[in-house]
């Protein structure tokens, strides 16, 4: 029996031999409906547009945790640190007409992301890309409990961050 590849969002047309395998009613309609389904990233890569939908995912859920009576500052500085990550990740694709983000940029270090973009940060991110080059992945074992403001200027210097980089990506 042949086999049918269906994109999500799409109808497909049966053909005749798997309507007879099928023992389906020949002449009638029928539809099929296929879920819309998040395409899948493979760990290290994936196009501009998926790093850019993760990184503005990262940074709704920081603004969640930042948000929480539970005081989940460390937490929001932590996906807020992702948040720009990403975005750095997307403008790689972006800039170097990627396909896919390849492994040679499977790092954390902020820093050596936005080298890569080849972009120079205007002098109003310059001292905020500063803190937020300073983020690790390591903040994750830190028992240390971060405090409300500081958490709150990570989170709006890595907002300005992406913004501009999603600014210096986006077709003018």
């Amino acid at each position: 029996m042949p086999k049918l590849r269906v994109e999500s969002g799409f109808s497909i047309t049966i053909p005749i031999d798997v309507v007879q395998t099928l023992r389906l009613r020949v002449g009638r309609s029928i539809e099929i409906r296929f879920p819309e389904m998040p395409i899948p990233m493979e760990r290290g890569l994936g196009t501009a547009t998926q790093w850019r939908h993760l990184a503005n995912q990262r940074l709704e859920d920081a603004q969640v945790l930042i948000a929480s009576r539970k005081r989940r500052y460390n937490g929001a500085v932590y996906l807020g640190g992702y948040t720009v990550e990403c975005a750095l990740k997307s403008a790689i694709c972006a800039l170097k007409n990627l396909p896919n983000l390849p492994e040679d940029y499977k790092t954390h270090m902020l820093d050596e992301l936005l080298t890569a973009t080849g972009l120079t940060l205007p002098d109003n991110l310059v001292m905020k890309f500063c803190i937020l080059r300073d983020w690790t992945v390591e903040l994750r074992y830190q028992t240390k409990i971060l405090n409300a403001q500081d958490a709150r200027k990570f989170l709006q210097y890595a907002n300005e961050v992406k913004q501009w980089l999603e600014s210096e990506t986006s077709p003018k």
